[in-house]
């Protein structure tokens, strides 16, 4: 205890340190007095960066339309005004659409006008590639048709076989399964035959290292809600101490 309490000063004198007095004054993790009773000076200097800016709002200039500027102008003949402009130019669009489309179709009537029979031609070159890719269709849905019934043909072949496959093997297993039916072959029809029902020895029945364990006593496990009783406690002791 006086190790605990008692330290050396410079001089060399005992002297009682302060570790069992109570702290006066809290320590503070954050702040200008950080631990709590030490004396610290704040810095009086700033970074630019936490100066205060932008002290003074930013005001609508000329041209930016200002309250007077818009209390000034007449902002329904304004939109009447835009709304009669964009009616006009809609109507000329309009009309300029339909007169060339006017144009568009007497060009057509002329040209059909002129040349008559280049259209029975192309008419029957139509008719003639229409005629043409109906029968490749009728092909090719023949063939598809075709391919799809020899694999379904292929498939209830392959599925009688594997019925005939099951039925067989569970015939054979009723025949062959039972060893008192079966006296040349109990064990199956696909294992070898053998000489009767005696049963073979194991390799290991005359080794005279089996079952040394036969005559040992069995020990029990128990426990013990005792730590200096137990059976760990007293092995421990017999294997480390004595």
């Amino acid at each position: 205890s006086t190790q605990s309490t008692w330290g050396v000063s410079r001089s060399g004198a005992a002297t009682m340190t302060t570790a069992h007095r109570p702290t006066f004054s809290a320590a503070r993790g954050s702040g200008t007095n950080q631990g709590g009773n030490t004396l610290v000076i704040p810095s009086r200097a700033y970074s630019s960066r936490d100066m205060p800016g932008h002290l003074q709002l930013k005001l609508r200039q000329v041209g930016q339309n200002t309250r007077d500027e818009i209390a000034s102008r007449d902002l329904k003949a304004e939109l009447e005004a835009r709304e009669a402009a964009a009616g006009i130019d809609s109507r000329r669009t309009s009309s300029s659409s339909s007169r060339q489309d006017h144009r568009d179709r007497e060009r057509e009537r002329e040209r059909i006008a002129a040349a008559p029979e280049d259209d029975d031609s192309d008419d029957s070159e139509s008719e003639s590639d229409e005629s043409s890719d109906e029968d490749e269709t009728e092909k090719l849905m023949r063939e598809l048709q075709k391919i799809k019934q020899e694999r379904e043909d292929e498939r209830k072949k392959k599925e009688e076989e594997e019925r005939i496959r099951a039925e067989q093997a569970k015939t054979e297993q009723l025949m062959f399964s039972n060893p008192l039916m079966n006296l040349t072959n109990p064990k199956g029809a696909l294992s070898a035959p053998s000489s009767g029902f005696g049963v073979k020895r194991r390799w290991d029945d005359d080794v005279c290292f089996r079952n040394q364990s036969r005559g040992e006593p069995v020990v029990k496990k128990r426990f013990i809600n005792d730590t200096i009783r137990n059976d760990f406690h007293k092995k421990f002791l017999a294997k480390y101490v004595r």
